[in-house]
């Protein structure tokens, strides 16, 4: 019996009806679902392969009803909304509306975090309240920022109030 390559196999929870997929840009392209969003039963990460010969990794919505696609794509060219490249339509299954795959926060925060670490530093409250995002006027880029430095030291010099949150053992 073959089994299948453990390179192409998808997680048990990724759609597989949808394959090929309308862009706005009138190309089109495949769709290739390689994992589900945690904590959704609509978002995915996927991948859209372009009749051009390239690919690059989406973000897909599954969508059963009406969607402002119009109000999106607009937002997506002000930089307010990930960009919309087009969708999917299978009769009988939610819409697969297929747009630009962003994941700043992850990133920036590794990238804080690291730079934390390379110094023995601890931010000590690193929570979304603490962090400020925006946009880059000059390059458009998205920057995410830290804030709230209360806690904020050398590693083994600096500690969590043990008033703040009982519950954490271990802190004197």
């Amino acid at each position: 019996m073959n089994q299948p390559d453990p390179a192409t196999k998808l997680q048990r929870s990724t759609p597989r009806l949808y394959g090929s997929c309308t862009l706005f840009d009138n190309n089109s392209g495949t769709l290739t679902f390689t994992s589900k969003i945690s904590g959704t039963q609509t978002d995915f990460r996927a991948t859209l392969d372009l009749d051009s010969g390239s690919s690059l990794p989406v973000f897909v919505k599954l969508i059963p009803g009406s969607y402002g696609v119009e109000v999106h794509r607009f937002l997506g060219t002000k930089h307010l909304a990930p960009a919309l490249y087009g969708y999917s339509k299978v009769d009988g299954v939610p819409i697969a509306y297929i747009m630009e795959y962003l994941d700043p926060l992850r990133e920036s925060l590794r990238n804080v975090l690291n730079a934390l670490e390379s110094r023995s530093y601890v931010h000590g409250d690193l929570r979304p309240n603490n962090f400020m995002v925006g946009i880059d006027e000059a390059t458009e880029e998205i920057e995410v920022k830290v804030i709230d430095f209360d806690w904020a030291g050398e590693a083994g010099e600096v500690y969590y109030p043990a008033e703040r949150n009982p519950s954490i053992e271990g802190i004197e």
